[in-house]
């Protein structure tokens, strides 16, 4: 990058926080301070909940499924094989899902009890997470559903705090709350309700949120939806990631913003060292962040002042009809004040 550019690459940004404090580039320990300083900046300028980027939205659509009740089963209490007639558990079905798989509720008659299948072993065994307690079952029905979905693979959290879908139709609620209300959730129906919730790390990695529904699905249905994504880096092939770590990565903020990570970066190196040039520097990056937040893109909403001038316009193409106030000659002045 020429010194008179903006900042692009990750390259450019922390070699400029280097050359803000006067540090050396060679210098190994100091070089991966400022290179974290501009990761931590690229986390934390997205944060916010009360603000959101557009270059940061994206959309997606989630397919839920409809129960699955095929065949019929027979288990023992105590037992946690439950061993199927006629089913097809490990098979997909027209939308290339397996019917039932590890997660997937499962109730049987006589019993409020909700279970868990913990795996799924083939067509025609299946193995439940706890034991069943309920009275032998030969050749019963069962309903198996799912009420637990898995979000895009880059999914952060969600476009809109009130609803889960597009449509504004499925309200996102506390997860205590949704437990408190409906604690086995297994009544099937249309989706209103929705809570996020977190199964924890896979491998010591990430966390893997999903999104719980209530009523369970009780058809088929597409719901699309928005969220925000982590991937917040892209690289010279396209491919996009987390955190910058090669210097020919550039961040997904356009190139307008850039400068605002600098900023940022600068306020994190200087923390505990120079609270003067630490305070600069952040005055600087809000002052950035009010002007980027502030900037208007095609079709934002703004607040304005919109007359309701209905009437007005009527009465303004047939000024003799109408009585009183309603005609457009008048000695009250109504027709300047679009009564």
């Amino acid at each position: 990058m020429a010194v008179t550019e903006q900042f692009t690459t990750f390259n450019d940004l922390y070699i400029g926080v280097l050359n803000a404090v006067r540090s050396q580039t060679s210098q190994a320990s100091t070089v991966s301070q400022a290179k974290r300083a501009v990761n931590v900046a690229l986390q934390d300028m997205h944060l916010g909940q009360d603000y959101h980027f557009y270059w940061a939205e994206r959309d997606a659509d989630l397919l839920i499924n409809a129960p699955y009740t095929t065949g019929t089963v027979t288990t023992t209490a105590g037992d946690t094989t439950v061993t199927g007639s006629g089913t097809a558990w490990a098979t997909d079905n027209a939308y290339g899902v397996q019917n039932v798989r590890s997660g997937t509720k499962m109730k049987f008659p006589g019993s409020e009890v909700v279970y868990r299948v913990d795996s799924v072993s083939s067509d025609t065994i299946l193995i439940l997470r706890t034991a069943f307690i309920g009275t032998a079952l030969s050749a019963s029905t069962y309903t198996a559903f799912d009420d637990e979905y898995e979000l895009a693979s880059d999914y952060l959290r969600p476009v809109d705090l009130r609803f889960f879908d597009d449509n504004r139709e499925i309200v996102l609620v506390d997860r205590r709350q949704l437990k408190r209300r409906v604690p086995r959730n297994s009544v099937l129906g249309r989706p209103r309700l929705a809570t996020q919730i977190e199964l924890g790390p896979s491998a010591n990695v990430s966390l893997r949120p999903r999104i719980v529904l209530s009523p369970p699905p009780d058809q088929v249905y597409i719901l699309p939806y928005s969220y925000i994504t982590n991937q917040l880096v892209v690289g010279t092939t396209g491919t996009t990631k987390v955190n910058f770590d090669l210097d020919t990565d550039e961040p997904i903020i356009p190139l307008r913003y850039r400068h605002a990570l600098y900023y940022y970066a600068l306020k994190i190196f200087y923390e505990h060292k120079d609270d003067v040039r630490r305070a600069e520097a952040d005055a600087a990056y809000k002052e950035i962040m009010l002007r980027t937040l502030n900037d208007t893109t095609t079709g934002d909403r703004r607040m304005r002042i919109e007359p309701q001038v209905g009437h007005y316009t009527i009465r303004a193409e047939n000024p003799y009809s109408g009585r009183g106030a309603f005609r457009r000659f008048d000695v009250n002045n109504a027709f300047d004040r679009m009564e």
